[in-house]
């Protein structure tokens, strides 16, 4: 049972629930699975997007809270290096990077970027024989995930122009995974971001009847946990890709 409060102008602003559950993570997919179904019906007989822009889970026992929520972007001066005009390839690209960001999915925000990690390594895997019949190096850096905290700010400064303060835990985390840390590029790519693009691809491209939900809770899960990954390895990927026109003010780590 859900109870829920307006806002000032009448509409609804919030919804709570009460449940038992085992871990913070356990009530936080109880409540989703539960509410999901519901608030994709009103998207779907409304006609407008419901988006749960924060959710708090609070232990009703000792009071400790724990939050997620997703912020706004940051204001930023339009400092950029002129590059004149942008070739083509670049274009398409930038625009496909641009896409992602004006969505508040995730799942379209996962699969813009695969879509221009992928896409990337099939243009390095055309050039290359290209390029050593004209007898030029290939000179490509191996692409992989930082080791550790320290590695990882300088890493992270040399791919964000507009960056936080400090690189907070949260940040540091949300990139350090287990699974990923010292991890080539093309191992995440193939170990996991295949697997989940395959998901998505199952739920929503197929030419058959739906047979999983975008609300299965587990399944967003695995694309909130490997979304910020993804989008680190665009563009660290697309700097080196072009090098002179992406970022080419920022430095690298030595």
């Amino acid at each position: 049972m859900f109870e829920g409060t307006p806002n000032d102008r009448g509409f609804l602003a919030k919804l709570v629930t009460i449940c038992e559950a085992a871990t913070f993570l356990d009530a936080h997919r109880k409540a989703s699975r539960a509410l999901h179904p519901a608030i994709s019906n009103w998207s779907l007989t409304l006609d407008i997007p419901v988006a749960i822009y924060q959710t708090d889970v609070r232990e009703m026992s000792t009071g400790g809270t724990r939050m997620t929520f997703t912020p706004p972007y940051p204001a930023a001066s339009l400092a950029l290096i002129p590059s004149g005009e942008l070739p083509p390839e670049l274009m398409g690209y930038a625009s496909v990077y641009r896409e992602a960001l004006l969505s508040n999915s995730p799942l379209y925000q996962f699969l813009c970027y695969f879509k221009i990690i992928e896409s990337i390594r099939s243009r390095r895997a055309r050039l290359a024989p290209e390029r050593r019949a004209a007898g030029v190096p290939l000179t490509q850096p191996f692409e992989k995930i930082p080791v550790d905290e320290v590695t990882l700010t300088p890493w992270l400064e040399a791919i964000f122009p507009v960056r936080p303060a400090v690189w907070d835990k949260m940040i540091i985390e949300s990139i350090l995974l287990p699974e990923a840390t010292g991890k080539a590029f093309t191992y995440v790519s193939d170990s996991v971001l295949v697997g989940l693009r395959n998901n998505i691809a199952h739920a929503l491209f197929e030419v058959t009847e739906l047979a999983i939900s975008i609300d299965d809770q587990v399944k967003m899960e695995a694309i909130h946990r490997w979304l910020p990954i993804a989008k680190c390895m665009t563009r660290r990927m697309l700097k080196n890709e072009f090098r002179n026109l992406v970022l080419a003010g920022l430095p690298d780590p030595q």
